[in-house]
């Protein structure tokens, strides 16, 4: 493991099944430069969400917004 996420906060990470099939261990690098190693905390291949957890230093969590002013496009 990263020396600097051995003493970092708890990081979890929402992705999808597919990415993390047949591991159960992993690497993530964030925007910061920080990195961490992750182990799969629970998978559903059918409907494909999976959670990774970490440890990482100053992550910031994601920011949503709301519903009404999202926009999504196919292409």
């Amino acid at each position: 493991m990263d020396p600097a996420s051995e003493s970092g906060a708890d990081v979890y990470l929402l992705t999808n099944s597919h990415v993390v099939a047949g591991t159960h261990q992993g690497h993530a690098a964030f925007a910061d430069g920080s990195k961490t190693d992750l182990e799969l905390v629970g998978a559903d291949p059918l409907s494909d969400p999976a959670v990774v957890h970490g440890r990482a230093p100053k992550v910031a969590p994601a920011q949503f917004d709301e519903a009404e002013t999202l926009r999504a496009s196919w292409s």
